[in-house]
C-alpha cells in the first residue's frame, strides 16, 4: 500500500516542482502566476504602486527604490512619480538591467485581488471606502489596463499582485 502511494505521489510531486520552478531570486512560478517568497524579492526589481486618491482620475504611479522605499528628496517630496504610462516606461528604460529584467510589478493593489474578503483585515477604512465606489474601481482598473497596453506595446512584462502579505505574495501577469 505504501509503495503504491509512493508511485502515485512521486509523479505528482515532480509535476508540482516542475510547474513551480523555484528561482534563485526568490520568485517561483506556479502555473501562470509568479510567487514572491518574500515581498522584498519583488521590491528589489522594478516595483510600482498607485496613489489612492478619492477622485477617479488618472493614476499617479510611484516607483519604489531597490530598497523598497519610494525615492525621496532631502525635503521629503517624492521624486519618482509618473502621471502617464509613457513617462513611467521612459524611466523604466533608464534603469539597470538587474532591476528591470523581470518587468514591472504593481504592488499593494486591491482591485485585482483574487479573494478580497480574505484580505479585508489588511485594508484601511479609506481603501474599503474606495473599493465600495464602483466608479472608482472601474476607473482604477481602466488605468491599470492602459499601463498593461503600453507595456504590451513595449514588450515589457507587467505583473499585479493578486494576494497581499509579506510572504508568498502572488502576482498575475497582465501582458502576454
Amino acid at each position: 500500500m505504501q509503495r503504491a502511494a509512493a508511485l502515485v505521489c512521486v509523479p505528482v510531486l515532480a509535476l508540482g516542482l516542475a510547474v513551480q520552478g523555484v528561482a534563485a531570486d526568490g520568485l517561483r512560478r506556479s502555473g501562470q502566476d509568479l510567487i514572491a517568497e518574500d515581498v522584498y524579492a519583488v521590491l528589489a526589481g522594478f516595483a510600482i504602486f498607485a496613489d489612492y486618491s478619492e477622485e477617479p482620475r488618472p493614476i499617479s504611479w510611484m516607483v519604489s527604490g531597490a530598497d523598497g522605499r519610494v525615492d525621496r528628496r532631502a525635503d521629503g517630496s517624492v521624486v519618482k512619480s509618473f502621471d502617464t504610462p509613457e513617462e513611467l516606461l521612459a524611466y523604466f528604460r533608464t534603469q539597470a538591467e538587474e532591476r528591470t529584467k523581470r518587468g514591472i510589478f504593481i504592488t499593494g493593489e486591491f482591485t485585482r485581488l483574487k479573494n478580497p474578503a480574505a484580505f479585508e483585515p489588511l485594508m484601511s477604512d479609506h481603501v474599503k471606502k474606495l473599493l465600495a465606489n464602483p466608479r472608482w474601481v472601474a476607473n482604477r482598473k481602466k488605468n491599470i489596463d492602459q499601463l498593461a497596453q503600453a507595456c504590451e506595446r513595449a514588450k515589457i512584462d507587467l505583473w499585479v499582485n493578486v494576494t497581499l502579505g509579506g510572504k508568498d505574495v502572488r502576482f498575475s501577469k497582465l501582458t502576454r
